[in-house]
């Protein structure tokens, strides 16, 4: 029904922002080209100060989705992650607490 390249897509998103609000009603299904595309929604409890995420704050988890195999593109993208420097995009722009940004560094 979902492809496993968006699922893992949020699964990424969420861990990298660790989004501790990831479950069934924070992810639209959107119907394109006869395919279902996954659009995640709510960011609203993104770079906590505390990591207290469930299983059932990540719906995901559950989903068979993250056990098949990554790909080439997304074990790249993985690789070039640079937390300190994303951390310096985003005090740019944004103020985030220090204890906040330093989560998002370690996640």
């Amino acid at each position: 029904m979902f492809s496993d390249e968006d699922v893992r897509k949020i699964a990424i998103l969420d861990l990298r922002l660790i989004n501790c609000d990831r479950n069934e009603g924070n992810i639209l299904v959107k119907k394109e080209k006869g395919k279902c595309k996954l659009i995640p929604i709510d960011h609203g409890l993104i770079l906590p100060s505390v990591f207290e995420a469930c299983t059932y704050d990540l719906i995901w988890m559950d989903w068979e989705h993250v056990e098949q195999p990554w790909t080439e593109e997304e074990l790249e993208y993985l690789s070039k992650i640079n937390p300190k420097e994303d951390v310096l995009k985003l005090t740019k722009y944004f103020k985030f607490r220090d204890v906040c940004l330093r989560n998002f560094r370690i996640a």
